[in-house]
């Protein structure tokens, strides 16, 4: 999979997109901030494509025979729904958040309560759900109709795993499985030779349509519960620090009427996706008091060591001038953190890595299909927000890496040499 083609196309369209916004950065951009940003993420571009040149797919020899898409999806069905219960009895159960509770008194919990192993097994197993609806669908297409109960199952279980995430009032979980999910049923409707009918473009732009009314709906109710109203808040929210609207935006926004409280919610959205750059420029700006190490970015591993007692100690994140918490950098302001200003080499190095698997993908190997949906997402959100830095993107990525195993077929030693020779 070429995905340097992702990345470049997610860089174009947002730098276009910051060019027609309405909306109106509340500082100066300085050039060496901008510099530094866009040739990091060129330097990102320039991994991810000598990833490819260097692991690119071999010459297809034919349909995997140690490798059962059907297995893969149902064992991974099952273990992700054992995960999810996993979840639940870890939130409610072991750490005491209640079912009733509003998302900042869920937020409070979890943040004041240290996961259990429970909850540790949990999330890693449970981020299987994010592949749930896209390796049914590879499933369909590789081997032929499926019950609607494996359907029903699927869907059932990549729903309860986006509602548990928006039950503390997070969108990243939403927005990385319904990227993954479109990324992997349009790669294999192609791969597979099945046309895309107007109508799968249809779904599509209405499932975005309900993915940007849904964030908007939960915008709204985080300020309810925050008791602020609407127009304040993309003016003085987080978001806000660094972009405010233009004043023919304000101007138009209040004319709205009573629909105006939406309308504002959704424009919160643009602030969502652009702060990001703009939140980088600033921190670039700032003398960084300590640098992390990769101790932002490579945070999951640190944690499960933690977890047995041989990590190091927590990073006072209060401490270190510009970082501000709840807000995003894009891709690259955790890395900055960490590496500072080898951050050029620091990503050119990480997406090379992260693009090595994803090279070897093609039509009749499938076992890679979920950690390319996810590295798909990544190069999506890039501008946005850093998906290793995030539950939602940091849990679904090593899981993905499971499912060859999940997968592998036992193969008879001699046959196995036989197709060899031949």
């Amino acid at each position: 999979m070429r995905a340097y083609l992702y990345l470049i196309w997610t860089l174009l369209v947002y730098g276009a997109g910051l060019m027609l916004a309405p909306l109106a950065p509340n500082f100066a951009v300085v050039d060496s901030s901008a510099w530094l940003w866009a040739t990091s993420a060129a330097m990102g571009v320039a991994g991810l494509w000598l990833a490819y040149s260097v692991a690119r797919p071999a010459p297809s020899i034919g349909p995997s025979t140690e490798f059962s898409i059907t297995q893969a999806s149902v064992r991974a069905n099952w273990i992700a729904a054992f995960g999810l219960l996993c979840t639940i009895v870890d939130r409610y159960v072991i750490r005491g958040a209640g079912f009733d509770f509003d998302f900042f008194a869920a937020r409070d919990v979890l943040e004041n309560t240290q996961p259990s192993p429970v909850g540790l097994i949990g999330a890693l197993t449970g981020a299987l759900s994010c592949f749930a609806l896209s390796l049914t669908v590879a499933r369909a297409l590789a081997e032929g109709p499926i019950s609607r109960r494996a359907w029903l199952a699927s869907g059932a279980i990549l729903v309860t795993y986006i509602g548990i995430s928006m039950g503390i009032g997070s969108r990243s979980t939403l927005l990385v499985s319904v990227i993954s999910t479109m990324f992997s049923v349009v790669w294999l409707r192609q791969t597979f030779g099945k046309p895309m009918y107007l109508r799968y473009w249809a779904v599509a732009l209405a499932v975005l349509t309900g993915v940007a009314t849904i964030s908007a709906v939960l915008m709204l109710e985080r300020l309810e519960q925050m008791g602020l109203d609407p127009f304040l808040s993309i003016e003085f929210s987080g978001y806000a620090y660094t972009l405010r609207p233009t004043d023919s935006a304000m101007a138009w926004l209040n004319a709205q009427g009573e629909a105006a409280p939406l309308w504002v919610a959704s424009f919160s959205l643009l602030q969502y996706v652009f702060h990001g750059f703009y939140e980088f420029c600033v921190l670039s700006q700032e003398t960084l008091s300590l640098q992390t190490g990769g101790a932002v970015t490579f945070w999951l591993p640190l944690k499960v060591l933690n977890m047995v007692g041989v990590g190091a100690a927590p990073i006072d994140f209060e401490s270190i001038s510009g970082w501000r918490e709840g807000i995003f950098t894009s891709f690259l302001g955790p890395l900055y953190l960490d590496f500072g200003g080898w951050l050029p080499l620091a990503t050119f190095l990480l997406f090379f890595v992260l693009g090595m698997p994803a090279a070897r993908m093609r039509a009749d190997r499938l076992e890679m299909l979920s950690y390319c949906s996810v590295l798909c997402a990544l190069c999506v959100l890039f501008p946005i927000v850093n998906l290793l830095d995030s539950a939602a993107g940091a849990y679904p990525l090593v899981a993905s890496l499971f499912l060859p195993w999940l997968g592998r077929r036992r193969t008879n030693p001699a046959s196995h040499a036989l197709r060899t020779i031949a």
